[in-house]
């Protein structure tokens, strides 16, 4: 993180690029801050079932907010809880705005809900009923990523519980995310009479599941476009890329002068939708070598043989859910992803490496960024 943030700062400086870059510098140095106080911290067990508790309240109070917005009654809050007026019921965004992201937040708490299950904080009964609302809400936002996140989450539950037969904790957990992928398929496939239950109780819901949305449109025309804009751009600075918040001004250019396709939207995109296109095109191959070194450093330690518990298995299934939703969206532009992504990487198995300084040393590197 270190390295990527005094990129940044010769990026910035050379592109002229200074409002943009002092923000990415200053929520990187904060978020380094953040990591350096948890890795020094001991009680990891207690860290993460405050954690997992945080995340299962969270996704309750997500669901409450989905369920008024699914139903109408949203709409009558007068803005206290979210709505859209073109479609006030049927549109699943919680608080947090879009319904990808919201799709994202319930699957985290699906992890939490499995990870307390697997500690005996949750009974059976308690732990059905919080996984099928959740995956019932989920498959009503219409957001596609979950059936990637879940295919993904079964491969790591079977692989830690190959690695780790005899650990009752991981075999309780993966027995639940089993449960929970099962209720995920079903609730996708099921939609439509789901649906139709809802017209009987009087309630007038039009929804698309993530699997109608695949057979109608795939994942999108719309994307294939910007990662096309993305990739131009970095063919034409392919070192250093246009600097933090360069894509979006290029992107805008492309879209009247590149000559690629036309799609109709209702917006014009100012990010690629891409984690990888975002930054080849933004900080060039060497910031983008920096950020996936770091976190292939960071995240490839809780895949070696005899890491795989309970709480590695938590953690890696948030991990692995935010990587996939960077490769067609861009949360990690969104603080709460970004920090929990860096939490996981702060809390990785790899053993620390402490480098010594001299007093001295320090301060004259303060003068220095000082006077610069």
């Amino acid at each position: 993180m270190f390295l990527f943030l005094f990129y940044l700062i010769i990026s910035g400086a050379y592109r002229g690029a200074d409002t943009v870059t002092l923000q990415m510098v200053g929520v990187l140095f904060a978020m380094m801050l953040l990591c350096q106080c948890i890795h020094w911290l001991n009680e990891r067990q207690q860290l993460l079932s405050a954690l997992a508790w945080v995340l299962l309240l969270g996704s309750v109070l997500q669901s409450v907010l989905g369920v008024f917005q699914m139903t109408g009654v949203a709409y009558h809050f007068n803005g206290w809880v979210l709505s859209e007026r073109v479609a006030p019921s049927g549109n699943l965004i919680g608080n947090i705005g879009q319904r990808n992201q919201y799709a994202h937040y319930l699957t985290w708490g699906i992890m939490a809900v499995c990870y307390l299950f697997s500690l005996k904080h949750l009974g059976w009964r308690l732990t059905g009923l919080l996984l099928l609302t959740f995956c019932i809400l989920i498959s009503f936002s219409g957001a596609r990523l979950p059936l990637l996140y879940s295919l993904s989450i079964a491969g790591l539950a079977w692989f830690w519980h190959r690695r780790s037969r005899m650990d009752e904790q991981v075999s309780r957990m993966a027995a639940a995310l089993a449960v929970a992928i099962l209720i995920m398929a079903l609730c996708q496939i099921s939609s439509h009479t789901l649906m139709e239950m809802l017209h009987w109780l009087g309630l007038n819901v039009d929804i698309k599941s993530g699997s109608d949305r695949i057979l109608d449109a795939g994942f999108g025309m719309r994307r294939r476009i910007e990662w096309a804009k993305a990739w131009q751009m970095f063919s034409e600075h392919p070192v250093l890329g246009y600097g933090m918040g360069g894509y979006a001004y290029q992107s805008a250019w492309l879209e009247a002068f590149g000559g690629l396709p036309k799609v109709a939207e209702n917006t014009l995109f100012t990010q690629s939708h891409n984690l990888v296109f975002q930054l080849l095109a933004e900080v060039g191959i060497v910031g983008t070598l920096i950020v996936l070194g770091g976190l292939i450093f960071c995240l490839l330690p809780y895949l070696y043989r005899g890491r795989q518990n309970n709480e590695n298995l938590f953690l890696t299934g948030i991990a692995i859910v935010i990587l996939i939703h960077s490769f067609f969206e861009f949360p990690l532009w969104y603080l709460p992803f970004l920090a929990m992504l860096l939490l996981i990487c702060s809390l990785s198995p790899r053993l620390a490496i402490c480098a010594g300084l001299e007093t001295s040393m320090l301060r004259w590197v303060g003068i220095g960024g000082g006077g610069f």
